[in-house]
């Protein structure tokens, strides 16, 4: 009998399929979220010239190396280190001074070059009367070596000002599909998102437009808690932006781009192992985990490398 009944409700269901197509409603797409690993210490910084970094980001160019840079009152340089923290070599940009560098993005253009923007943005007394600046150049080609500086001579200057008066910002993101530039501030109650849409003039002023707030921000103990560095997959699917004490991530969804997904709350907070004055973070290229590091400062703490692997 249960047989014949079971029959009987296939019967009625191909009868009813004819006819309506039997078009169930789509599940909806949810992206699975990563999952990291805690901290791992993988290597010690042995360049004491580096003190006070504060912008990193992985190369396209160099396999297993990274790009880092010192904040305000440093040379116009960058160092690149290896994924154990070693020292390998600087670049010096030309006819560019370091007035508050925090923050260094990369992405592939359609000209088959990889591209290097680093961020003037800090502002802590918001008193540069609301002019900043991001200086994009190729990235080299060849690694540049201890005791053998390169040196950058063609190099673009975005140079740009916010809709609404100054900001002091430490967060420089690129959209790799659309070459647009995200820039984050880090002092506000609920920090806010501006954007440069490209492509970025080099021969006026820019203006950052103001898209949306986040829910970052505020102060602990009189420290800002707003953004101190991010950055955006290479596959542009993920987003992730650093405060002093927490990592927020964002993965897009179906349908979703960079702005809608920075429009919204973030997924989750991704572990971190808060660091002396912990300025820098980048995913790999191979978006295996992510790179956090720190400053030395005045207190003239160990500057350690540290790599948190996706599970």
């Amino acid at each position: 009998m249960n047989n014949i009944l079971n029959w009987g409700k296939w019967l009625v269901l191909l009868f009813f399929c004819s006819f309506s197509g039997c078009n169930e409603p789509a599940a909806p797409i949810v992206s699975i979220l990563a999952e990291f690993e805690s901290a791992k210490t993988v290597g010690e910084i042995n360049n004491p010239e580096i003190d006070e970094a504060s912008g990193l980001i992985a190369s396209r160019n160099f396999a297993g190396k990274l790009w880092v840079h010192n904040d305000s009152g440093d040379k116009n340089r960058l160092f690149l280190i290896n994924a154990n923290a070693s020292y390998q070599g600087s670049i010096y940009l030309n006819g560019v001074t370091n007035r508050d560098w925090e923050d260094i993005a990369i992405s592939r253009f359609p000209d088959n070059e990889n591209y290097l923007f680093v961020a003037d943005i800090g502002d802590n007394e918001a008193s540069y009367n609301n002019e900043y600046y991001i200086y994009k150049f190729k990235e080299p080609k060849s690694q540049p070596v201890a005791n053998n500086d390169q040196y950058i001579n063609d190099i673009q200057t975005i140079k740009f000002k916010y809709s609404d008066g100054s900001r002091d910002a430490e967060t420089l993101l690129i959209d790799h599909d659309t070459k647009d530039l995200y820039i984050v501030t880090k002092r506000e109650n609920r920090i806010r998102l501006y954007r440069l849409a490209a492509p970025q003039a080099t021969n006026t002023t820019n203006t950052a437009e103001f898209v949306t707030e986040l829910p970052i921000g505020g102060q602990l103990n009189g420290v800002p808690t707003g953004a101190t560095a991010g950055d955006i997959s290479p596959d542009n699917t993920e987003i992730i932006i650093k405060s002093y004490f927490q990592i927020f991530y964002w993965k897009l969804q179906k349908g979703e781009n960079i702005l809608k997904a920075l429009s919204r709350k973030y997924d989750k907070l991704l572990p971190y192992s808060p660091e002396p004055q912990g300025e820098g973070i980048c995913l790999d290229n191979q978006n295996l985990g992510y790179f956090t590091i720190g400053e030395s400062g005045e207190s003239k703490n160990i500057v350690n490398l540290y790599y948190y692997k996706r599970k």
